[in-house]
């Protein structure tokens, strides 16, 4: 009859509004402690803003471009802020990869001694992720560099640890809620939102897919990950990241019925891209040959009724947190719409 317990360094509470799920805070404390950040300010954000405009954009963006601008100088200014309380960052300062992306020696070594710390944290990192949807993207693109970590990569993992710094610690809410039904295209027992940011990797130009998956009101999984094809257009991302949302979807579908749940005919499938709509409710390949036929599967899916597929607006669209570095207060918004929240220490 325990109130709390813990699984798998999770903490379980069962409280009178539902039930919470938070992370073993010790993580967030090994994760600071490792990278020298006790007296470091907290940031608000994740992930650096690393990706400079292409050169080949047009004067219609330069509305675009200014922003962008206008952004890395406050992120610069922020950094400056605070390298005097980060004697590790003021010593590669000379050598800021994030100042001139295009320009600096992005892909130059980490210092072997420094190795060993950068995979272990980013291991540590990886595990917290599972139960904390915001660092996903940002953790995602440190693991990528575990094999042969840059002095980029390293300031992308000093930045999550400023960010935990700031925001140990987040719930998963999963408040009582009556049995998810989804007798109708407007009822969603089991719903997934994917989401893409086309070309966002400038070493690869691959894309990253993000997704969520909900019982109810009631997160069940969420991820960011690398498409494994280049895409050759926001369309064809946006799909390649729909189809892996209705798999993942679908898959706990199949696993609720082998416990017995019935979850509905269908699985709700949410994106925010017209393109990636018109391909999937189209029949056959059209205009888009080039795309693998086992990419189109999810055609033959939403006709059979087996997914219902809805058009939404960006700003409804969780799965973003795991395409992209975003603002704060984005990432609060979307946050909150999963049913978390971050904990006051």
């Amino acid at each position: 009859m325990k109130r709390s317990i813990v699984v798998l360094n999770r903490t379980i509470r069962w409280e009178s509004t539902g039930i919470t799920i938070e992370a073993d805070v010790k993580h967030q404390r090994k994760i600071v402690e490792a990278l020298g950040l006790e007296d470091a300010n907290p940031v608000k954000t994740p992930a650096i803003q690393d990706e400079t405009a292409d050169e080949e954009n047009t004067e219609e963006n330069s509305g675009q471009k200014a922003r962008v601008v206008h952004s890395r100088q406050r992120h610069d200014q922020l950094e400056h802020d605070h390298l005097a309380h980060d004697p590790l960052e003021h010593d590669h300062l000379a050598q800021d990869p994030l100042e001139h992306d295009h320009l600096a020696p992005q892909q130059e070594m980490l210092d072997e001694n420094l190795v060993k710390t950068y995979r272990s944290v980013t291991a540590r990192c990886n595990y917290l992720a599972a139960d904390r949807p915001d660092i996903q993207f940002a953790t995602r693109r440190c693991a990528k560099g575990m094999a042969n970590p840059s002095l980029l990569d390293w300031r992308r993992l000093k930045r999550i640890g400023r960010y935990l710094k700031g925001k140990p610690r987040l719930k998963i809410h999963y408040d009582w809620q009556d049995y998810p039904q989804s007798a109708s295209a407007c009822t969603r027992a089991c719903w997934v939102q994917s989401d893409s940011d086309w070309a966002g990797d400038r070493a690869t130009r691959k894309s990253t897919s993000g997704g969520t998956i909900r019982l109810g009101g009631h997160l069940i999984k969420s991820w960011s990950k690398d498409q494994t094809v280049i895409a050759t257009s926001s369309g064809e991302a946006e799909l390649y990241a729909a189809n892996h949302g209705a798999q993942q979807g679908l898959g706990v579908r199949s696993l609720a019925m082998d416990l017995g749940i019935d979850l509905g005919p269908f699985v709700a499938l949410e994106v925010d891209a017209s393109a990636a709509c018109g391909m999937i409710t189209r029949q056959g390949l059209g205009k888009v040959r080039h795309i693998a036929v086992n990419e189109l599967w999810l055609q033959d899916a939403v006709r059979g009724k087996r997914v219902h597929l809805r058009k939404i607006g960006t700003a409804e669209n969780t799965a973003d947190l795991g395409t992209k570095p975003l603002g704060a207060e984005v990432i609060e918004i979307h946050v909150a719409a999963l049913r978390c929240d971050f904990v006051d220490v």
